[in-house]
């Protein structure tokens, strides 16, 4: 009979955590997939300036005014490749996406004590765009480099909830 009344209801007693359920839950906590961001400070003399120019992605000029030598302006051609100027203090540059990191799945759980789950979880980098591969070196952001993470899962009286989440580095 409480078993009928749950199901209509749609209240669960389940008190278990199951890979995806974990998956669910880490996806949602960290906001996969995100988008990562790079802000490259820009010299007249750099070679980043030099490929930014030869793609067309910014138009520069010398400027003896400006301390790093530079003005420059963000063409149409760099802002369809979501490029944006920034600028702090005495340093200015070219900021956009580089990839997303994105969530491969859990990759494995175990009980450390009563109520308490560690959930081991792996994500890459995926999505690289232009920018990335013209000013970052193949190994920073490499596609289908598995990165793993960990997660702590504890047991409330309404559920399971992360109380505890480590994206983890590359190694």
């Amino acid at each position: 009979m409480l078993t009928a009344i749950l199901a209509v209801t749609g209240l669960s007693c389940d008190k278990k955590l199951t890979r995806e359920k974990a998956a669910k839950m880490i996806v949602a906590k960290m906001g996969y997939p995100q988008m990562v961001e790079e802000e490259v400070p820009l010299k007249w003399w750099s070679w980043d300036t030099k490929r930014l120019k030869e793609r067309g992605w910014i138009v520069a000029e010398y400027s003896p005014t400006v301390l790093s030598g530079l003005r420059f302006s963000v063409t149409d051609e760099g802002r369809k490749q979501g490029l944006r100027r920034w600028a702090r203090e005495y340093r200015h540059g070219v900021a956009g996406k580089v990839c997303d990191k994105v969530f491969v799945g859990v990759t494995g759980m175990k009980d450390v004590q009563k109520g308490i789950k560690e959930v081991e979880f792996a994500w890459t980098y995926a999505n690289q765009t232009p920018f990335c591969s013209l000013l970052f070196s193949k190994s920073r952001y490499m596609k289908g480099d598995t990165i793993r993470g960990r997660c702590r899962f504890a047991l409330y009286d309404d559920g399971w909830r992360i109380e505890e989440i480590e994206e983890g580095e590359r190694r």
